[in-house]
């Protein structure tokens, strides 16, 4: 769709993109969802998607940015051109922190009408919300293995080719997040259910144990077979994962077409 403003992208090192943004609703929530876009040798590029999910409904216009690139120039651009500003909230998934955003209105109005105007029915027929709770520190849970206890953390997601569960441990390094191993494992073959995952069989029975002891899941009575060796499988509790990374869960979720069954979810544990 053309757009009727383009706005110039500096990464700072050199390079500078003319770009445009699309207005989109989350599926889950029906929050904003902006997208970066540009144009390349006649085609159109998605650069990258300024908003994350995290299946909790938040007041108009307001979002969490995505902290994955370099936030201190994604937040110039976004002063430079009068898109809107950060608040003082930040929002803790996974091993990562997400701040708070609010879009200015009439600019996105003014950049994206047809798509402001899709989300702003969307948003109507959800209902107002006000002041949204969300997890405001990075939830650990212990881990048992031969060396000792790790405080660790988890990052959710999905394989590319199969779009099976993928659940990363952290641990804490010098004050920094640094990978601690793959909770799960991603064989070839295995078309899982979504929530079903194959685990490692890198510390394997520590793997297991610490799923069962902090409820992330539930052991199933048959293994996965790759080559000479066997996986464990355990269908996971979305909602438990939730509690260690809402933006991952609601990624997955959103992947697989389950927002439903997780609102429903969350209504009956309440």
């Amino acid at each position: 769709m053309e757009q009727e403003e383009k706005l110039s992208l500096d990464f700072g090192n050199g390079e500078s993109y003319e770009v445009w943004l699309e207005v989109a609703t989350y599926p889950a929530d029906k929050n904003i969802k902006v997208c970066v876009f540009t144009e390349n040798e006649e085609e159109i590029w998605k650069l990258f998607e300024l908003t994350t999910d995290m299946g909790i409904p938040l007041e108009k216009n307001q979002t969490f940015l995505l902290p994955g690139y370099d936030l201190e120039q994604i937040v110039e651009f976004i002063k430079k051109n009068g898109l809107g500003q950060l608040k003082e909230e930040i929002c803790c998934s996974g091993c990562m922190e997400y701040p708070l955003f609010e879009f200015q209105e009439e600019t996105l109005k003014k950049l994206d009408p047809e798509g402001y105007a899709a989300y702003e029915q969307a948003y109507q027929e959800r209902g107002e919300v006000k002041n949204p709770e969300f997890q405001k520190e990075i939830k650990t849970a212990d881990f048992q293995w031969a060396y000792g206890t790790e405080e660790l953390a988890l990052r959710v997601d999905y394989y590319a080719i199969n779009q099976n569960l993928y659940v990363e441990l952290y641990s804490r390094e010098d004050g920094a997040w640094e990978p601690f191993s793959d909770l799960t494992v991603n064989l070839p073959g295995y078309c899982l259910e979504p929530g079903t995952a194959c685990i490692s069989g890198d510390f394997s029975k520590e793997n297991i144990q610490f799923i069962q002891e902090h409820g992330l899941g539930t052991l199933l009575p048959w293994k996965a077979q790759s080559g000479m060796r066997q996986y464990a499988v355990v269908e996971f509790h979305l909602e438990e994962l939730r509690k260690f990374d809402q933006a991952g869960v609601a990624a997955f979720c959103n992947q697989h077409g389950l927002q439903k069954t997780m609102q429903e979810e969350r209504r009956q544990s309440r």
